[in-house]
C-alpha cells in the first residue's frame, strides 16, 4: 500500500483489500464500472464505423470477465457481449491482451464475484 503516496487512494485501496466486497468503496467503484459497458453499447455499437473506443474496449471488458461480474450485463448490453465474443476469438486479442495475463493473475482475480453479488452492489 506504501506505493500509493495519494493517502485517500491509499485508505480505499486499504479497505478493499481488507473488507473486499463489504468495502464501503466498492459499491462507488462498481457503479463507474457499471456505466462503461452500458455507454459502449449505447455509443460505441451505435455508430457504423470502429472508433478508438472500440478499440480499448476488449481489456476493459476481459477484465469484467475475469472478476466474473460481466454476466451483471450480458442481458442490458447484447451489443457489447456478442462483440466481446467475436473480438476474443481474434490473434490480436491473445497477443495483445490475453497473454498479457498469467494463470495466477486469473486466479486472484476470479473470486471477487464468487457470490454472484454484483448486480446486488449495484442496486441503488
Amino acid at each position: 500500500m506504501a506505493r500509493f503516496p495519494d493517502p485517500g487512494r491509499r485508505g480505499r485501496q486499504r479497505s478493499a483489500s481488507t473488507m473486499g466486497l463489504s468495502s464501503p468503496f466498492v459499491a462507488n467503484a462498481a457503479r463507474d464500472l457499471d456505466s462503461f459497458p452500458r455507454e459502449t453499447e449505447r455509443r460505441v455499437f451505435s455508430a457504423e464505423a470502429h472508433s478508438l473506443a472500440a478499440a480499448a474496449a476488449p481489456p476493459c471488458v476481459n477484465r469484467l470477465e475475469m472478476l466474473g461480474v460481466r454476466g451483471v450485463w450480458s442481458a442490458s448490453c447484447p451489443r457489447v457481449m456478442d462483440w466481446y465474443g467475436r473480438v476474443r476469438g481474434c490473434l490480436s486479442f491473445e497477443a495483445g491482451v490475453a497473454r498479457r495475463f498469467t494463470e495466477d493473475d486469473a486466479d486472484r482475480m476470479r473470486p471477487v464475484d464468487a457470490a454472484g453479488r454484483g448486480a446486488e452492489i449495484l442496486e441503488p
